[in-house]
C-alpha cells in the first residue's frame, strides 16, 4: 500500500492506530507522535493561560481528521497526519480575519516563536498568517520530525522540575562551659565508705577529681544530691548546665568535706541504689 503524506510532508493514515493520544487544557487530542504532543501541549497550555479559555462544552476543538485540504482534490490536510489542531472553531471560523484582538495575535505569535528547534526557528505555523484563506482557529506543525524533536526536547528541559534550593540553617549558639574535670574533692568518712571497693580502697582524706566522680556516679549522682541535700542553689546551677549540654555535667563547685554531713544523709538514701 502506497504511503500517503499530508501537506507538510508527514505520513497520514485513515485511522488513529499510529498516533499518540494526549491531554491538554482538560481536552483530549491526537498527535502524530510524542514530540508533536509535547509541542501542541505547550502551545495549548500557553494559549489558555495567556489568550482565552477553551470552550470545553462545545465540540469545536479538533486534531486528527482523515480528510483533504478544503477545496483540494488531492492534497491531504495536516489534520490527516495528526500534525494540526483547531481551537475554538466557532469563535474563530475559517475565512474570517482578525477574530482575535491585535494584542491576542501578538501573544499567539509570541507563543509560536518560543517553540523552536535548535537553530531558533519555530516549528509551528498559525492559520491566521495564511496568505490566502485565513484560518484563525488553526495551528499546525511546519517542520520535519527531527526539528520537532529538538523543539520538544527544549520544552521538556524547560518544564523539568527544578531541584529544591537547600535551606541554610541558622546556627544555634551553645554557651561555653569550662568543664574543670581536674577539680579535686576530699573524701570524708561517708564518701570514702561509699566509694571503697576491693579493687580500689578508699579512706578518709583521699582526694578524687571530678572526672573520676562522674565515671563512678554519672550524672545521676547530682540528681540524688539535689533531692537529699540543702545545697539547692549550687545543685540547681549544675542541673541547668546538664540540661543545656545534654547530660554533659558541669563541674561541681565547693568542697566535699563541707558536704560530708549531707553525704552521710545521702548514704541512707543510696543503700539500695549504689550506681
Amino acid at each position: 500500500m502506497t504511503q500517503v503524506f499530508s501537506q507538510n510532508g508527514w505520513p497520514a493514515y485513515d485511522t488513529t492506530t499510529h498516533f499518540t493520544r494526549f491531554t491538554a487544557a482538560e481536552q483530549k487530542w491526537w498527535a502524530a507522535n510524542d514530540d508533536v504532543a509535547v509541542v501542541f501541549t505547550e502551545f495549548i497550555e500557553q494559549f489558555v493561560k495567556r489568550v482565552e479559555a477553551i470552550a470545553g462544552k462545545v465540540l469545536d476543538d479538533w486534531s486528527y481528521a482523515n480528510r483533504l485540504v478544503r477545496g483540494s482534490t488531492k492534497t491531504v490536510s495536516n489534520h490527516g497526519s495528526a500534525t494540526a489542531i483547531d481551537i475554538n472553531a466557532l469563535q474563530h471560523p475559517r475565512g474570517v480575519a482578525n477574530t482575535f484582538s491585535p494584542s491576542e495575535r501578538v501573544i499567539m505569535r509570541d507563543i509560536k516563536n518560543k517553540i523552536t528547534d535548535n537553530a531558533g526557528v519555530s516549528v509551528l505555523r498559525l492559520g491566521m498568517d495564511y496568505k490566502t484563506t485565513v484560518d484563525d482557529m488553526h495551528i499546525e506543525i511546519n517542520a520535519s520530525p527531527a526539528k520537532v524533536k529538538q523543539a520538544a526536547n527544549k520544552i521538556r528541559e524547560r518544564n523539568k522540575p527544578k531541584p529544591p534550593v537547600p535551606q541554610k540553617e541558622t546556627p544555634v549558639a551553645i554557651p561555653k562551659v569550662d568543664l574543670n574535670l581536674k577539680q579535686l574533692f576530699t573524701l570524708g568518712a561517708s564518701a570514702a565508705s561509699n566509694m571503697d571497693t576491693p579493687a580500689l580502697r578508699r579512706k578518709v582524706g583521699d582526694t578524687i577529681d571530678l572526672d573520676y566522680l562522674l565515671q563512678w556516679g554519672g550524672a545521676g549522682v547530682f540528681r540524688v544530691w539535689k533531692s537529699v541535700t540543702a545545697a539547692r542553689s549550687e545543685i540547681s546551677t549544675l542541673s541547668r548546665q546538664v540540661s543545656d549540654l545534654q547530660n554533659v555535667v558541669a563541674p561541681l563547685r565547693g568542697d566535699m568535706a563541707r558536704m560530708e554531713e549531707q553525704i552521710r544523709l545521702l548514704t541512707a538514701a543510696l543503700e539500695n541504689k549504689t550506681p
